[in-house]
């Protein structure tokens, strides 16, 4: 059901979910502050309490209430990166619920960038906590009419327009503020690692270290994720043999992406759920001809295809 601004401003105050649009994907929000919303969108979602949520805010001043120590480094990163798909994941003040950090020490901040969702925020005077409005591990929606599709109409939905964006936030860890400074990407999105380096050491004139490890839980690190209701094959050659060999004897239907990784990246989720829903015997092959995992724009595009994906990517 779609609802008006001041409608979902009301609703949050009365310990009620609503989605959200963000410029990357819609999410749905409750107040960070409400524990019972907060557990409804849990329950919304079948969404495990060990999956922790990001806590979205209006401006850096209030994201300062929710870190334990700013400093310099995340001064920078704000500055340049907010309002913007950035979350950086921190040591987290007393203020922040356990239950949105699945009790871990760190919470993931961002300043999203999109106007309704900024007012809501504002009104409140309080952040929002809005993972993806869409049931767990399933693909997220980037229209209001995807949260619909996905719910049945039983959530409000304020619709404000697709998502510029279209992929999920770049969760930034940040491991160690001292020089040499010590970070990892969590999640990949639209940010990548080089532009936050360049910035680094442009700003503060020190070196940047990159690591693989898994210190902490962050959203969108499961193995199975963004799935839709088809089984989904990736490939960046139609006419691969190893591919052809695969599909004898199958039915596949093919849909061909011959744009760029930001065009992509805005527009993928709203092309999985564009498409007819397929019957058990078929599946959709994705084919991306410019598909590289070596370069690292496509990050964030394999990130999402890889978990999405049914079967290993064929190249």
């Amino acid at each position: 059901m779609y609802i008006t601004l001041d409608k979902a401003i009301s609703l949050l105050n009365s310990h009620q979910v609503v989605a959200l649009p963000t410029e990357t994907v819609y999410g749905l929000a409750a107040r960070s502050d409400d524990e019972m919303a907060i557990h409804q969108i849990f329950t919304t979602k079948n969404r495990p309490l060990t999956q922790p949520l990001i806590l979205h805010v209006s401006s850096i001043e209030m994201a300062k209430k929710y870190f334990a120590n700013w400093n310099p480094l995340y001064q920078i990163l704000a500055e340049h990166f907010w309002p913007g798909p950035l979350t950086m994941l921190c040591e987290k003040s007393n203020l922040v619920s356990p239950l949105i950090t699945a009790h871990s020490s760190k919470v993931a901040i961002r300043f999203p960038r999109h106007e309704l969702f900024l007012k809501i925020i504002e009104s409140l005077n309080q952040p929002l906590v809005a993972p993806s409005a869409n049931p767990h591990q399933q693909t997220s929606p980037t229209k209001a009419s995807h949260v619909e599709q996905l719910f049945a109409g039983s959530i409000p939905v304020l619709d404000g327009g697709p998502c510029a964006v279209g992929v999920e936030s770049t969760i930034l860890e940040i491991l160690s503020a001292k020089n040499p400074i010590q970070l990892k990407i969590a999640r990949p999105g639209n940010i990548t690692p080089s532009m936050i380096q360049n910035l680094i050491q442009e700003k503060l004139k020190q070196s940047v270290t990159w690591s693989q490890i898994n210190s902490v839980v962050a959203s969108g690190q499961q193995a199975i994720h963004y799935r839709p209701p088809y089984p989904l094959l990736v490939t960046n050659s139609a006419e691969s043999p190893s591919l052809k060999i695969f599909l004898k004897n199958k039915s596949p239907v093919f849909l061909i992406l011959n744009e760029d990784a930001e065009v992509i990246e805005q527009e993928l989720y709203d092309k999985i759920h564009s498409f007819p829903l397929l019957n058990q015997f078929d599946l959709l092959v994705l084919v991306i001809p410019q598909l590289n995992p070596n370069l690292e724009k496509w990050n964030a595009v394999i990130d999402r295809l890889s978990k999405a994906s049914c079967f290993p990517f064929y190249f």
